[in-house]
């Protein structure tokens, strides 16, 4: 695994160079954040099950911050185009909703394919509990249905925001009461903090600079040093259940906090590729390998690159279908 997390950490690094940033929350800056991100969530769920020498430690909770990524952009994105697009509720759904469903619906499929056509189970493909790492999908549609509802109730960005955290509040609360989880809603949190960014800020973040920057960074590495020791430390608990939403609503502003610094020299077209098949990685990432690690017996620093192969073809492969029913119902 260190091979594969060394060629992903090059790439990121030379990726950047040292240069002021105007536009940091720029769609451009924003698909390549976005690409880099679906690779991080690779990169995380592979660190947890091969090991290495050091890399794999340090990167198997990126997932999460990667997601977390996500959620802000997707919440960043929506308020945006709220504030400056005319008309944008109509196809809100058909655009955002059903894709999501189709990729969802063609992954499940896989799954039971791959199961052998046994241990189907309708309430778990519902609850997004059928294929790996599905939880995200639960969560995003959620939150797309929640902003669209707003959008119906009110046309003022304000009030758009505020009927979106309640009814995020009204959802954990459903959540655990059925299912004794959460079901998300920490991490789903990070999208109305972008909503808020984009509607606040949405020139950008001139205040996520210097000595704030610098803060945000203390926190984030003393939380992520709270992670990686407390097999061996004995934390308060308070401290350990702080970790995941504090680092969820952090990392964005330092993610983008940094694009200010740093402009986009490099393998933008790599990114892009990543970015725009970021759902298919994300839905397939869990199947390919969980399944090629039962199946396929390789050292495991060759086995990551033919698995990340395998996903990569069977994402395009799924972005095609998607595409074609797409199509075909409208």
């Amino acid at each position: 695994m260190e091979l594969f997390n060394i060629l992903f950490l090059l790439l990121v690094l030379l990726t950047f160079s040292r240069q002021k940033n105007n536009d940091a929350f720029s769609l451009r800056t924003m698909n390549v954040v976005k690409g880099i991100a679906i690779m991080g969530v690779f990169v995380g769920h592979a660190s947890k099950e091969f090991l290495g020498v050091a890399l794999y430690k340090l990167l198997c909770y990126v997932g999460l911050f990667s997601v977390s990524v996500f959620f802000f952009v997707s919440g960043y994105g929506l308020m945006y185009g709220a504030l400056h697009k005319k008309d944008y509720r109509k196809g809100f759904l058909s655009k955002r909703i059903f894709p999501i469903v189709i990729c969802y619906l063609v992954t499940c499929a896989l799954q039971w394919i791959t199961d052998g056509f046994s241990c189907f189970s309708l309430k778990e493909v519902l609850l997004c509990d059928y294929t790996p790492f599905a939880w995200y999908v639960f969560s995003i549609i959620w939150l797309y249905l929640m902003f669209y509802l707003a959008m119906l109730i009110t046309k003022r960005p304000i009030y758009i925001i505020m009927i979106t955290a309640t009814l995020l509040s009204i959802y954990a609360y459903t959540c655990y009461s059925l299912l004794g989880q959460l079901k998300g809603a920490v991490a789903m949190v990070t999208f109305v903090i972008g909503s808020c960014t984009a509607y606040w800020h949405n020139e950008g973040c001139n205040w996520l600079r210097g000595a704030v920057l610098a803060v945000l960074c203390i926190i984030f590495m003393l939380l992520y040093g709270v992670q990686l020791t407390d097999k061996y430390i004995h934390y308060p608990n308070i401290l350990t259940r702080a970790y995941e939403p504090i680092v969820s609503y952090i990392f964005p502003f330092m993610a983008f906090g940094f694009m200010q610094r740093l402009a986009i020299k490099r393998f933008e077209v790599i990114w892009d590729f990543f970015q725009r098949h970021s759902l298919q990685i994300y839905l397939l990432h869990g199947i390919v390998m969980y399944r090629m690690i039962e199946w396929v017996k390789l050292p495991s620093e060759i086995l990551v690159f033919l698995i990340f192969g395998v996903m990569i073809i069977l994402s395009v492969m799924m972005n095609g279908i998607t595409n074609i029913i797409k199509t075909v119902v409208s």
